[in-house]
């Protein structure tokens, strides 16, 4: 038998890179020199890797860029860190920023994780800041002598129900009639935003002896909406940080965070094995919208 009929029978996957005209019994073995294909298991080490090369990238392409436009990258980079990082003072207001942007981004995790493209989180964040500042225009027209723990858990209760409304009403259209969420989320961000300069118009909503579009500073007419301070920074970072543990938790350990990933993984396999499947888009998207809503909250208070 010559070398050529030695050659392996090939498999059916192996015959397709082969030239025609393909002989089973004699084609040569042909593997592409790159495949792609996704892993059944990640291991953390791994996942750890991914995330230190992808913001070193992320460094490097900065880099380029900058340096393309004549800057210096290394003094740019070192602005940022003490721009940031620089002072107390600067630290702390890093922080305080960082709060809404943390909890928004493990608020849209929630729908994601279910591929729902929510691209609402402003307008939920914006929703429950409204819904918690009429609380609040309420209380100032009425004295403005509400206890502050009572305010507090008015405009928390509040922004919880503007978030979860903002984040109802995308989904109940997307499980009802199949509308495009990612349209819808986004067109609601619009809606939050022209209402907000509405309110700038309203007389109640202005401050004293102004004229001009503007909203009453909450602090300067109650000044009891004070958040609780820790290091400098109010306590919402530390509900941020909280949060983040909660959400890793309710993915990893419970049944609705294994209902939101087969839902994530096919939504016919999530019918076939008889889930509700409306519904878990639907409580998801409210929990979305809520902790959006809570960040409205901590930007009023």
């Amino acid at each position: 038998m010559t070398d050529q009929d030695k050659k392996e029978v090939m498999t059916e996957e192996q015959v397709t890179y082969c030239p025609p005209p393909v002989d089973p019994l004699v084609c040569e073995i042909k593997e592409p020199w790159v495949r792609i294909a996704k892993r059944g298991v990640v291991k953390n080490r791994q996942k750890a890797v991914v995330y230190v090369l992808g913001f070193l990238l992320a460094l490097i392409v900065g880099a380029l860029l900058l340096w393309v436009i004549g800057k210096n990258p290394f003094s740019a980079y070192a602005n940022m860190v003490t721009g940031s990082f620089g002072t107390k003072t600067s630290s702390a207001e890093t922080f305080r920023l960082a709060v809404p942007l943390l909890i928004a981004g493990i608020a849209i995790a929630l729908a994601f994780k279910m591929k729902f493209w929510n691209i609402g989180g402003e307008g939920q964040i914006l929703a429950g800041g409204i819904f918690a500042s009429h609380v609040v225009i309420y209380a100032i027209h009425n004295g403005g002598d509400m206890p502050t723990l009572p305010l507090q858990a008015l405009m928390i209760l509040a922004a919880i129900a503007g978030g979860a409304l903002f984040g109802f009403l995308p989904a109940l259209f997307k499980t009802k009639w199949g509308t495009n969420e990612t349209l819808f989320t986004l067109m609601l961000n619009y809606i939050a935003i022209e209402y907000i300069n509405y309110l700038k118009q309203l007389e109640s909503w202005k401050p004293p002896r102004t004229t001009f579009p503007k909203i009453i500073n909450f602090k300067d007419a109650l000044g009891q909406i004070v958040l609780p301070k820790v290091f400098g920074v109010h306590i919402g970072w530390i509900f941020a940080l909280a949060l983040a543990i909660v959400t890793y938790l309710y993915l990893a350990r419970t049944k609705h965070g294994y209902e939101i990933s087969v839902i994530g993984d096919s939504l016919n396999t999530a019918r076939y094995a008889g889930m509700n499947t409306s519904w878990i888009q639907i409580r998801t998207l409210m929990i979305s919208g809520a902790l959006c809503g809570l960040a409205g909250y901590f930007q009023v208070a």
